[in-house]
């Protein structure tokens, strides 16, 4: 669906899904971007901040009627989830550090699978708890995995200590 979508909005030459569920969704998808007019600014680029010490791959950032800069993902969710906006607000760190586009607002574009169900577009507040929470979970995965590496170390110990003893 992203292909789709990242193809559609640059304007380059889409061969329709030819199957369900991605027909319907596609259809929605037009009808609802062919409604806004937002003007492409960059697609699918990857960019790294230093100061996160992570990279990313954000969909689409446009700019709007207003003149504001919005940086859209795409979902295909059934629903909308805590963890969608830390993820765009962090994409919105990595373009800032990486680039030289200020992205004033973002944005998550719900393009449903359902066939009665439309398109839905969910606006945030950039607002650093959002930042906040993709370092406490980025802290709470390196925590993870120093100690399973430790675990491992101490059980490895703990085991030639067995054989040890048994001498």
């Amino acid at each position: 669906m992203h292909s789709y979508c990242e193809d559609y909005i640059n304007g380059k030459k889409v061969v329709p899904p030819t199957t369900e569920p991605l027909i319907t969704m596609f259809g929605k998808f037009t009808a609802w971007w062919d409604s806004k007019d937002y003007k492409v600014l960059a697609t699918e680029q990857t960019c790294y901040s230093k100061d996160l010490d992570v990279c990313g791959t954000f969909d689409v950032v446009v700019k709007n009627k207003k003149g504001k800069v919005l940086l859209l993902d795409f979902k295909t969710s059934k629903d909308f989830y805590p963890d969608q906006p830390i993820q765009i607000a962090t994409y919105k760190k990595l373009i800032e550090d990486s680039t030289n586009l200020k992205i004033d607002s973002y944005g998550i574009i719900k393009i449903p699978k359902e066939p009665l169900q439309q398109v839905s577009f969910r606006m945030y507040e950039p607002k650093p708890i959002y930042l906040r929470g993709f370092k406490a979970c980025k802290f709470l995965d390196t925590f993870e995995r120093d100690f399973l590496k430790r675990n491992k170390e101490y059980n490895k110990l703990k085991k030639g200590k067995k054989n040890v003893s048994k001498n």
